[in-house]
């Protein structure tokens, strides 16, 4: 057994030097962690600085200040990655890059056209995306390192969602194919091969994911009546789709893989709220784990956490997860408009992406939000060339309005505002029964025309939620050649079915049906874009046709109905005397009425009747004296 030596001097000296290093870089990193952060965006650079002081720099500059929590960040710390997104903004959707730690949301693109469904590749260096530069809806790919664009698709018809094989030289993507969506997979080598057509079904196949793995590819199907997660083992032939998410009450939708191929995650619904749900692929036979409230999940390239979008009737936020401690790893926060698609690559990607880095913020100006005194602002005001029985809103809600109008009438093709159902009630109008505090009498609310419902120029998609029943307004365009709209893949609500002897369908207000087949404008996101917002339907829209208010939006711009209705009419108006007498507690004394007196008899003058004469006795005659 080897004799054990007391350490020497040197030794002691060793150790008392490594702990102080240790004590010294413990204090560095906590003070780092302590200390605000300002990133600086110039250029093609990501710059870590301390707090800004007042200067003259250039407009081109965005800065951003980290919060305390956050550690901060130096030239040597590499990134965890970059999120790409594409989000509307004013009249078209544009590329942006962003980190929600790290970069704030800085622009990629600013183009008068849409771009939409980015995908970075596998290395970081090309980013695959589809534009309707052309006019029409196809896939793009751009050369990061060099900004060489090529067009992989060149149709007429719609193409989106494009996906990376794992050796970057394949794309998957979906496309509209005589009215119905299938997945397809063409060369990003050579463009000019024909796709080959991976699905064929009558369902809806859409939103396909490549496996890191590379045999096998996820899509949303709704072959089996509805939308469920299905998997495509490209190995095999027969039985090649399975279907992997199988929920007989829930559509799910947007699946993704984890970076090592083990995971799946999708957008599904827990009552009545969307949720991210989490599929084991080594253990397929266990049920998909409840990951938390959301919708469209995106893995970061680490595999340990995960993007969500928070949907509320009006607003967008966005959330993250750390799936290793099952909390939250970014808290919600709210965006600026919809997400149409968005990916996540790695160091290399950022480092790639920042010569495209542009400066400045969005083109977009929203309408004017102050709350107008008494001017002009806040009186009614008559809307030109607009069919209405009262055509008329505040002066402060018109900028709005009109901008809705314009893009609304470009994206679809017709003037979808042009005729309305009402854009103001007068207060001595009688209401529909039920609407209690209706936004059609404060001038800052229209309601679409009913008829287009009808004649089926615009469907309906219902959304449940904590809050209610709310409705998602799809306007059809009017050239159906792919170059205006999108394909509507979410079933629609019809509420006339009520109306078809159905029991079932009179009980719900309605049934659900099959998408229609074209393309079609979401109106409530454009809508939202300039403010205006949806109302939920009333609690009696089931049996009560007008309570749905699928057709009516309203501009608040931070006013409660009380405070809105306020501008026009006087606390007199809403409130006038009434003739009918008020009930109190306590009765008010009234005079007492006065009992009947009959009058008193008047003294008059008895009349007499005539004096009959009565004979007088006359004694016998004897009796009488001499």
């Amino acid at each position: 057994m080897a004799e054990i030596k007391p350490p020497s001097a040197s030794r002691h000296r060793l150790i008392l030097a490594s702990l102080l290093l240790c004590l010294i870089l413990g204090l560095g990193v906590l003070r780092a962690t302590l200390s605000p952060t300002s990133l600086t965006v110039r250029g093609n650079s990501l710059l870590t600085s301390s707090p800004p002081a007042q200067s003259s720099e250039s407009t081109d500059t965005v800065n951003l200040t980290v919060p305390n929590s956050i550690p901060s960040l130096s030239t040597t710390t590499p990134l965890s990655g970059v999120v790409v997104l594409a989000m509307s903004d004013g009249p078209f959707i544009h590329l942006f890059a962003y980190h929600p730690y790290s970069l704030p949301l800085t622009r990629l693109t600013d183009n008068p056209w849409d771009d939409i469904h980015p995908a970075l590749s596998p290395n970081g260096q090309k980013l695959a995306f589809v534009s309707r530069r052309n006019g029409f809806w196809n896939i793009y790919v751009l050369s990061l390192t060099d900004g060489k664009l090529t067009q992989i698709t060149d149709t007429p018809e719609y193409d989106g969602h494009p996906t990376w094989s794992p050796d970057g030289q394949w794309l998957a993507y979906e496309s509209l194919i005589d009215g119905n969506l299938d997945i397809l997979v063409k060369s990003v080598l050579d463009p000019a091969q024909p796709p080959i057509r991976l699905t064929d079904d009558p369902g809806f196949d859409l939103s396909p994911q490549w496996s890191p793995r590379g045999r096998e590819i996820l899509f949303t199907s709704t072959r089996s009546g509805k939308a469920d997660v299905w998997l495509a083992r490209l190995d095999l032939t027969d039985d090649r789709f399975i279907n992997i998410s199988q929920s007989p009450d829930c559509a799910e939708h947007d699946p993704t893989w984890s970076p090592d191929g083990r995971y799946v995650a999708w957008g599904g619904c827990n009552a009545n709220e969307n949720a991210i749900w989490l599929w084991d692929g080594l253990h397929p036979e266990q049920k998909p784990q409840l990951l938390m409230s959301g919708e469209s999940p995106l893995w970061s390239p680490q595999g340990d956490n995960l993007l969500g979008i928070l949907s509320t009737p009006n607003q967008y936020l966005l959330v993250g997860y750390d799936v290793n401690r099952h909390t939250l790893w970014f808290p919600p926060q709210p965006l600026p408009g919809k997400i149409h698609g968005y990916t996540w690559g790695s160091g290399h990607a950022f480092e790639a992406l920042q010569p495209y880095f542009l400066p400045g913020p969005s083109q977009f100006v929203p309408p004017e939000t102050s709350v107008p005194s008494q001017s002009s602002e806040s009186r009614l005001v008559s809307l030109e060339n607009v069919t209405a029985p009262y055509p008329y809103l505040l002066g402060e809600v018109l900028p709005a309005f009109y901008l809705l109008r314009q893009e609304a009438a470009r994206q679809a093709g017709w003037d979808v505002l042009g005729s309305l159902e009402s854009a103001f009630m007068p207060i001595s109008e009688p209401i529909n029964a039920g609407h209690v505090d209706d936004w059609l009498l404060t001038g800052r609310a229209f309601s679409l025309n009913p008829l287009l419902l009808q004649a089926k120029w615009i469907v309906l998609t219902r959304e449940d939620s904590y809050e209610g029943t709310y409705w998602r307004l799809w306007v059809r365009t009017r050239y159906q050649d792919g170059s205006q709209g999108v394909p509507l893949t979410s079933p629609i609500w019809n509420l006339d079915a009520r109306f078809n002897g159905d029991p079932q369908a009179y009980e719900q207000g309605g049934a659900s049906e099959p998408p229609p087949t074209g393309y079609w404008v979401d109106f409530t996101e454009l809508a939202q874009r300039w403010g205006w917002e949806r109302l939920p339907a009333l609690p009696t829209w089931r049996s009560y046709y007008p309570a749905a208010r699928f057709n009516q939006f309203v501009w608040r711009n931070g006013l409660d109905w009380e405070e809105a209705i306020a501008q026009i009419y006087p606390v007199e108006a809403l409130n006038p005397p009434t003739p009918l007498p008020t009930w109190t507690v306590t009765p008010s004394p009234t005079p007492t009425p006065k009992t009947y007196i009959s009058p008193s008899p008047t003294t008059t003058e008895a009349v007499s009747s005539p004096v009959s004469p009565r004979p007088t006795l006359t004694p016998p005659s004897q009796m009488r004296g001499p």
